[in-house]
């Protein structure tokens, strides 16, 4: 099943947010933006198509996202569509200052027809 692209509404260890996959061309390169509610930066990455897989990363290479597709049949407040898709993994924070803990989890929907 390929990757659906356009806006996901994402939960990022709790932090609701939006990731617009704007594209994912034929060798798997990811291209789009995570959007918080007074903040926009750019994503890229790889989707891999066998294994389902995903992984991006912020612009400026603070975060490290992995997670898996699979069509769901919970979802989030107001997505809606008669399919549902997750994505689903942990991030990376590189940034976060601590070095007790630096993974942390995350999961993304987006409704279709």
């Amino acid at each position: 099943m390929p990757l659906t692209t356009g806006t996901w509404s994402i939960n990022i260890n709790g932090t609701l947010a939006q990731i617009n996959i704007e594209s994912v061309d034929s060798a798997g390169n990811l291209t789009g933006t995570l959007k918080f509610s007074t903040e926009t930066t750019g994503v890229s990455g790889f989707w891999d198509e066998l294994s389902q897989k995903v992984t991006f990363f912020l612009a400026d290479q603070s975060q490290a996202y992995t997670g898996f597709l699979f069509q769901d049949r919970f979802r989030m407040p107001g997505l809606t569509g008669s399919v549902v898709f997750t994505l689903a993994g942990t991030y990376q924070d590189f940034a976060n200052g601590s070095t007790d803990r630096l993974a942390f989890g995350w999961y993304a929907q987006i409704g279709a027809a």
